[in-house]
């Protein structure tokens, strides 16, 4: 199995013939990261201004300095275990057991991650579609009876336009 595309936290990813949509869980989300590097280097800029000022003026800003440039280091720390942590993540092996949806094409059918069939592909559509909770579009497949979103775009970790280029490179149509 084989990522074609990948935005971190989700994978649309080609076994033979199936594509699998997959959804990487438990993976520190990229805006976790941005937080931790903001708060370093605000509370780092603040902790220079502040020993400056203290040397400058003398009192106690040099304490206040100091003190910020423990809670920047802090996060600074907190921001390399999170990209530790992140970046072992996304190196383990892709797993059937976190695909949301299987396209089998040879079979001609869409299955859940255990096997079972949900509908023929013929009638199954993947649809772009807005999120409520983001600027970025996501990727729905719908189905008779169901329907089920399978590839979330972020703007931190990218957009679903290489998921849908994918799918359309192999005929699969996207609207």
């Amino acid at each position: 199995m084989r990522a074609i595309a990948d935005n971190g936290g989700f994978v649309l990813a080609e076994d033979g013939p199936r594509l699998l949509f997959i959804e990487r869980r438990g993976l520190v989300p990229a805006w976790a990261i941005f937080v931790a590097v903001l708060l370093a280097v605000i509370l780092g800029a603040a902790a220079i201004g502040c020993v400056i000022a203290g040397v400058s003026h003398g009192g106690g800003m040099i304490v206040v300095g100091l003190g910020l440039a423990v809670v920047a280091a802090l996060a600074a720390w907190g921001c390399v275990a999170l990209v530790r942590h992140r970046r072992a993540r996304r190196e383990r092996p892709l797993s059937m057991a976190e695909a949301i949806v299987v396209l089998d094409r040879e079979a001609g059918l869409l299955r859940d991650a255990g096997g079972r069939e949900l509908a023929r592909l013929d009638q199954v559509r993947i649809v772009r579609r807005f999120q409520a909770t983001s600027s970025s579009r996501a990727l729905h497949i719908a189905w008779p009876g169901g329907q089920r979103a399978v590839y979330r775009g972020d703007p931190f970790s990218g957009p679903i336009d290489d998921a849908v280029d994918q799918l359309e490179q192999r005929g699969i149509r996207v609207s």
